[in-house]
């Protein structure tokens, strides 16, 4: 019986390979299971800002498992989401055994065969994707693109993000769409198998609801052997549609290369935007011919991909004139879609709630704009108009900008943790980089080296502290920023330092020097030979203990550094005045308060008193401008004995700086403000006013267009909706006000404060009309009911206040402990849309109450910890959760946030549970709010804002810290949100056209798919921006799993003449002996080598030039054989480094990049080695049969010095795995690998071979690995399959040729093994450097284990990765480690010794 009749007449791939199994199915990144309502089944769905990063592959193991699918047609059931990127792959063996990858993904632009792949474009006209039929024509691809390539079988797959995918199957037949039962009476096609189709009503078409694609659209091969009308049917590649019967193949045909030639992807939908004013012009859409190529009807309704395989013509015959329309649509794409995004942005009240130096305030060069952070977003605004621009992506605190010396690039840092830098197209406002700062946190200084202004500046300095919390050290790192718009920048130097660093300032006109002043410390910075760091500090005598605040170069036209001189600013109110290439102090300058005398205006003197405390300092070429904590902004003669200009704010400076052609003053104030000083006229200009810390709560005035808000600050303040600007200011004593909310006819408002009280002011006259004191503790929730006859109030101890509003705000009733206190927020209290009930959560946090808002009479209590819903498929589902806030819906449903992170639906009138929705946000949900017409959900948690349309939802980032409220304004046009900021977001569900008809609304694409594409934000309006920040490290990263083991060979003298005749019965017999051994089952892990199937002979009859007469010489290679292992050298200190391509050994020079190429070798490479003292470097190949079939791996010694070949050596296995010195180079040690593991030891002295040693008692073990011991010479030990570790003497006897081999083994815990449920096996050994007793080895299954080598015990494991870990290395109380899933992770083990009981001391 022929060993693939399983597969008859097709594989339900999801089905048979266990689509839930780890050990056949991979799921990697945002994979999820879903029921899908229009297909009423489960379907997956994949998506991720990175395709290559979020897929579903089969089987697990792509490099050494297989699918072995004989089938040649592939069908895929897949919804591709609409504007996202998506790609499928398929990996497909031939008969010639060569794999060749078919992609179809709408990432191409144009179709493309190389030799070991396929690529088809993805293009479609609609808006709208439907439920897609896909099917490849494996054998016709092949037999159209491929030269003497036959298909064999489907070896992988993969689907990667973003799509929703149903299923996928593998058949030799073809399977027609959409066949009723009558058609297919009357014909012989084959319908789609039940399971495998999608559901279709009684009264609806298939090809109305559903597409089908086939590549590619012409084939014979597809054809079944009872099927004569087949290929008529399917004579082009369309989506077959009933109404497309009345159409004539000519009609329906189209070019494969117009297709390809004009491929429409997001990238295009940004770039074309501007071009096209067409509603039909949206992304993705298709080219058309041109309309004499056309037929009249222009019904093309269902029409999403064309591909003709038979229609290609050569690229000389491509017309370029050739003006080629959008115009393929549907009446689907006509309906309205939610845009992406979705909120827009418009404007931030807030300047961030750690106001505390000039280093976050920057002028354009025009002077038109400036820029200030609020928060997590960096806000360019206009001067004279106020616009407000955002350049989003921080997720936490802005705490330094910079700009370059032409202001084309913009770099940010942020507070936190994860020590983010960015670095921004200040023009588009598109984040260009994303650095994670090495061992640092809390970013807080930078600055570029600006050589003149227009220059752009390419070296960059960032301070921040040390990764540790405890750790208080300084770290100062230079990068240089030529490759920026690369996606990548590069450490030039690094340095650490006890001396803090507040601000740091490179040297005018000099990008390898700059200056730094901390709390008490000015530091000199200088770079040397490009990355080396030193500095020195000064200390100024005359004064202990001075607090420095400010940091400036005097202005100079010239670049000469024996006249720079340095002005360094203090909080005592002295001025130090430094001369920077004497490094010496030349002056100080003492400030004192000023006087006016007889009352003039004009003149100011000097006045004895203590000093003035200089907050901020900046200076002009004729000017020295100081800002001090009383609150003045002086203007000071150069030498500081005349001020020409006072000018008083409210509270103390904290920023001063200059526009680029001196007139004017941007300040900054710890109140908030943010404001222009014009030097010349005298006139001030107030930009912005802001709460200094958290704003708590807010209410809208729909009427006059305003809202009020309170803070932590203390400030109660009412702002111009409009424009931002602050109308008025309360500020309470003693007092914290924490809640507010207008009275229904927004004449008064009431406030709440931390102490209980509760004051009513009125807005016209600004007075208080009522204070309220029934509350002991402080407020939480107050609201008016709709005809503002009654106040509600709760306090922290969960009192229910009721309040008379007509009658002087009298209790009316009070109810205690009515609301549970366990958790605290704005959203305390709700009230129905009619006004006649409020909802709150208590006395219990699993309690709901309802009661009537006039009276507090209860109506309504849902218990939340026992709820069940009843589904459609009469299945329930029991919710116990606990409540954080209740709010009501505009559909009389009741919404419920739970601690678990669940929304729950409840019909307020019967307390029946609706609906459950999981997984709203992942660590906190603050609050929510939705439209009037409950049409859309936003909710508010993990510091972003989520936008819900039924189940999708798109995410929005920008504030730092928690979300406290957010709400519809009444005409649910705009959104605001509060927290760090004040938040004004424009809803564009209303106004802006879908995203198929872009115009200068706001077109955003997620930023990883921008820094891909450098020119989609060139064209972007200039309020986009990205929601979704990239990753640190993802712009420079190029995933493919498929490929790591799969990079091809270089060209050797075994693969000099391929087409050389070998008789058919000497290669058959050939074949037969090598491939028996070769097929051995071979091992499952990453760390193991695995030879490659090599097709090639060594030609019979060769010619060798005689040196210095060759006609070609190989001069270098592109190129790295990710298959070897350890198949790369390098040596620090030396600057060795060699690695392996193919059969070749390249010695490159780092510093030029010059390649020498040692020949030698006549087939792969597996491994290298390098001798300790670098004299030495061992390369080793694959086996080859010798004429009498015996193994013969051959081992080249090559000498370093002289870069040729020494000797070479023969050892009888198949490939060597792993190959090491010992300490004093004395031994060299090589292991077989699976299939011959043996172990020979050699001595490099003769290198004559003193040993062979197999484990005989147990023959299916092998060695993956070996490491000597770095105190010891003859001590190493291995590492081996079925979790055997084998720690290994050398113990040498008369003489260096006598020696024996003492093993004693050790086995791994049995705990290790049951908790992987795999056989566990050794990847990889490493000695400690500062206790040569211990060794640590890695696992196939994550854990790292910890031997003594005297009781050759495991004496501690722990769980280091979720992948295999291949390899490892020791540093100084540091271990690195390296898992088959391209994850390294840096341990500290400096406490490992001590945690073990050990002493540190080695033994001798």
């Amino acid at each position: 019986m022929n060993n693939s009749t399983w597969q008859h007449p097709y594989v339900n791939i999801f089905k048979h390979f266990d689509i839930g199994s780890t050990k056949k199915c991979t799921k990697q990144g945002d994979v999820t299971a879903l029921m899908d309502r229009e297909l009423k089944s489960t379907v997956f769905r994949i998506r991720g800002l990175v395709p290559a990063n979020n897929y579903i592959q089969f089987p697990a193991q792509s490099s050494n498992q297989t699918l072995a699918l004989t089938g040649h047609l592939f069908y895929a059931l897949f919804r591709p989401i609409f504007d996202k990127f998506f790609s499928i792959h398929i990996d497909i063996l031939t008969h010639e055994q060569h794999l060749v990858r078919i992609s179809l993904s709408n990432l191409y632009r144009e179709f493309k065969v190389t030799q070991t792949s396929i690529q088809f474009p993805y293009t479609s006209p609609n808006t709208t994707m439907h439920w897609t039929v896909l099917c490849f024509d494996l054998e016709s691809i092949l037999l159209t693109y491929m030269t003497n390539q036959h298909y064999h079988m489907i070896k992988s797959f993969q689907l990667c993000g973003n799509m929703m995918v149903k299923n996928c199957f593998s058949s030799k037949y073809f399977y027609d769409s959409g066949l009723s039962n009558q058609k297919m009476k009357q014909s012989s096609n084959r319908a789609l198998p039940r399971e495998l189709s999608y559901p279709v009503g009684k009264d609806e078409s298939w090809h109305e609801k559903y597409d089908f694609i086939m590549i590619p659209n012409s084939s014979s091969s597809i054809i079944d052997e009872n099927s004569n009308d087949l290929s008529s049917k399917i004579g082009s590649v369309q989506v077959h549609s009933a109404r497309d019967s009345s159409r004539t193949d000519d009609t329906m045909n189209q070019s494969f290369t117009n297709s390809i030639q004009n491929t429409i992807s997001p990238r295009d939908n940004q770039n074309n935007w501007q071009k096209s004013i067409k509603p039909i012009d949206g992304f993705p859409s298709l080219p058309t011919m041109p309309e004499s190529s056309t037929s009249t009807n222009h019904n093309n309704d269902g029409i999403h991909l064309f591909i003709n395989s038979q229609s290609i013509p050569s690229n000389n015959s491509i017309n370029d004139d050739f003006n080629f329309d959008l115009a393929l649509t549907t009446d689907r794409s006509q309906l309205s879609h939610l845009p992406d995004p979705i909120l827009r942005l418009r404007t931030v009240i807030g300047l961030g709630n750690r106001i505390s130096s000039s280093t976050s305030l920057l002028w354009t060069q025009d002077g038109n704009y400036v820029l200030y952070p609020s928060n997590a977003i960096v806000v360019q605004m206009h001067v004279e108009t106020q616009q407000q621009w955002f350049f989003i992506g921080h997720t936490d605190k802005v705490s330094a900008i910079a700009f370059n010396g032409n202001s084309s690039l913009l770099a940010t840092t942020q507070t936190g943790p994860s020590g983010i830098l960015r670095l921004w197209k200040f023009e588009t406002r598109r984040c260009i980089c994303v650095v994670r700062v090495p061992g640092t946190s809390n970013l807080h200084a930078l600055d570029f080296g600006i050589r003149n202004l227009s220059d752009s500046s390419s070296t960059l300095v960032v301070v921040g502290h040390g990764e540790q919390p405890q750790q208080s050290r300084t770290i100062v790192c230079v990068y240089n920023t030529l490759n920026a718009h690369k996606g990548s920048i590069d450490l030039l130097c690094r340095s650490t330092t006890d001396a803090s660093i507040s601000h740091i300032r490179f040297v005018p006109y000099d990008s390898t020097r700059f200056l730094s002043i901390g709390s008490d410390n000015i530091r000199f910075w200088r770079m040397k030979n490009g990355n080396d760091l030193k500095s020195m500090s000064i200390s100024v005598d005359d004064i202990e203990q001075l607090e420095y605040t400010d940091l400036q170069f005097e202005h100079s036209s010239n670049n000469k550094l024996n006249e720079l001189v340095v002005y360094v600013s203090s909080k005592s109110g002295h001025i130090i005045e430094l001369l920077y290439d004497e490094r010496r102090v030349v002056k100080i300058h003492r400030l004192l308060p000023t006087k006016r005398s007889n009352g003039s205006t004009d003149k100011i003197t000097m006045a004895n008193g203590p000093s003035i405390g200089i907050c901020a300092f900046t200076c002009t070429s004729n000017f020295s401008i100081t800002g001090s904590n009383d609150g003045y902004v002086r203007v000071w003669s150069n030498d500081f004995t005349q001020v020409y200009i006072e000018a008083k704010h409210d509270q103390a400076i904290c920023g001063l700086v200059t526009s680029h052609d001196q007139t004017r003053i941007l300040i900054l104030t710890v109140s908030g403000s943010l404001g222009v000083l014009n030097l010349v006229n005298k006139e001030h200009t107030n930009l912005i006013r802001a709460h200094t810390q958290n704003v708590t709560d807010i209410d809208y005035d729909d009427t006059r267009k305003q809202m009020i808000s309170v803070g932590h600050d203390g400030t109660i303040r009412i702002w111009c909706f409009r424009t931002g600007k602050q109308l008025s200011e309360f500020t309470a004593e003693r007092e914290t006000p924490v809640v507010v909310t207008y009275a229904p006819n927004r004449q008064i408002f009431a406030c709440g404060f931390d102490n209980g009280t509760i004051k009513v002011f009125e807005l016209n006259t600004s007075i208080i009309s009522a204070e309220i004191t029934h509350h002991t503790k402080g407020i939480t929730g107050l609201l008016y009911a709709h005809n503002g006859g009654r106040l509600i109030s709760s306090d922290e101890e969960g009192t229910l206040c009721l309040l008379d509003a007509n009658d002087s705000y009298k209790l009316q009733r009070t109810v205690a402990k009515a609301l549970s206190t366990s958790q605290k927020g704005t959203m305390i209290l709700s009230i129905s849309p009619d006004g006649k009930h409020t909802a709150y959560v208590g006395p219990t946090e699993y309690v709901v109450t309802i009661v009537e808002t006039n009276s507090l009479n209860q109506t309504l209590r849902i218990d939340i910890s026992s709820c069940t819903l009843i589904t459609n498929d009469r299945r329930s589902i029991t919710s116990s959760e606990a409540a954080l806030f209740a709010r009501f819906a505009p559909n009389r449903q009741l919404l419920v946030a739970t601690t678990n992170f669940k929304l729950l639906k409840f019909d307020s009138y019967t307390g029946k549970l609706l609906n459950i929705i999981n997984n709203i946000h992942k660590r906190t949900f603050d609050c929510l709010t939705l439209s009037s017409d409950s049409q859309y959900l936003v909710t508010g948690g993990d510091n972003m804002i989520k936008f819900w349309d039924d189940a999708n939802f798109q995410s929005f980032v920008g504030h730092s810290e928690p979300i406290q409220k957010v709400f519809f304004t009444d005409d649910n046009m705009h959104l605001v949100s509060i927290g760090d900021s004040i938040f004004i977001w424009d809803v564009l569900a209303w106004t802006t056209p879908r995203p198929g008809q872009l115009n200068t609304t706001q077109s955003t694409l997620p930023s990883k798919m921008l820094e891909r594409v450098p020119s989609v934000l060139s064209i972007l309006d200039n309020s986009g921006q990205p929601r979704n920040p990239p990753e640190p490290f993802q712009y420079s990263q190029q995933n493919n799993g498929h490929t790591a083991r799969a990079i091809t060979r270089s060209l050797s003298n075994s693969e000099i003449d391929k087409n050389t005749n070998v008789p058919q019965g000497q290669k058959k017999t050939n074949n037969k002996k090598s491939s028996k051994k070769q097929t051995d089952n071979p091992p499952a892990i990453r760390r193991h080598f695995i030879q490659r199937v090599n097709q090639s002979h060594l030609a019979k009859k060769r010619y060798v030039a005689p040196v210095n007469q060759e006609s070609l010489k190989l001069r270098s290679i592109i190129g790295y054989n990710g298959n070897g292992r350890e198949n790369l050298a390098w040596h620090a200190h030396s600057g060795f480094f060699a690695y392996s391509v193919g059969c070749n050994v390249i010695v490159e020079n780092l510093n030029n990049n010059h390649q020498t190429i040692l020949t030698g070798h006549t087939e792969e490479i597996s491994t290298l080695t390098l001798s300790n003292d670098v004299s030495i470097l061992a390369s080793a190949q694959c086996s080859t049969l010798t004429n009498k079939d015996e193994l013969q791996t051959k081992i080249i010694i090559w000498d370093i010095k002289m870069l040729h070949q020494k000797l070479y050596l023969h050892q009888s296995v198949h490939a060597i795995q792993s190959m090491a010195f010992s300490r004093d180079d004395r031994f060299l040690i090589t292991i077989g690998d699976y299939r011959k593991p043996m172990l020979t030891l050699w001595s490099t002295h003769d290198y004559t071979n003193l040993l062979n040693w197999q484990d005989e008692s147990s023959p299916s073990s092998y060695m993956n690995c070996l490491a000597w011991n770095s105190a010891r010479a003859n001590e190493f030990c291995l590492g081996c399959s079925n979790g055997c570790i084998r720690f290994c003497t050398i113990v040498e006897q008369t003489n260096d040729t006598n020696v024996r081999l003492q093993v004693v083994n050790g086995y791994v815990p049995s705990s290790i093994s049951e908790h992987a449920k795999l056989p566990c096996e050794i990847t990889s050994c490493v000695y400690l450097i500062s206790n040569s007793q211990l060794v640590l080895c890695s696992t196939n299954c994550g854990f790292v284990t910890c031997w003594n080598t005297r009781t050759n015990s495991c004496l501690l494991h722990w769980k280091a990765d979720s992948n295999e870990i291949c390899y490892m290395t020791a540093m100084k109380y540091k271990l690195l480690t390296g898992s088959a899933s391209g994850c390294l992770r840096l341990w500290n083990i400096e406490n490992l010794e001590v945690n073990l009981g050990q002493t540190k001391n080695n033994d001798s």
